[in-house]
């Protein structure tokens, strides 16, 4: 696992999210995300940009992977 795809991981679990919810924060197919997470496909920047404004997070909080408060 990449660690893209495991700072997004992380940081969706942080946000006590599953991969279904969180596709659907998205609107991307659930494989997608699936695929994130397993490192098979990258997440595009503009990815990373609407997962950090669905999230109400900055980029950077989204590939730390780690939130202080979730």
């Amino acid at each position: 696992m990449n660690v893209v795809a495991r700072a997004l991981r992380s940081t969706r679990d942080a946000m006590r999210l599953d991969q279904e919810t969180f596709s659907a924060l998205l609107a991307v197919d659930i494989a997608e995300v699936q695929a994130w997470e397993a490192g098979t496909r990258n997440a595009s920047s503009n990815d990373l940009v609407r997962c950090a404004r669905a999230l109400a997070l900055t980029v950077e909080e989204v590939l730390a992977g780690e939130l202080s408060q979730a």
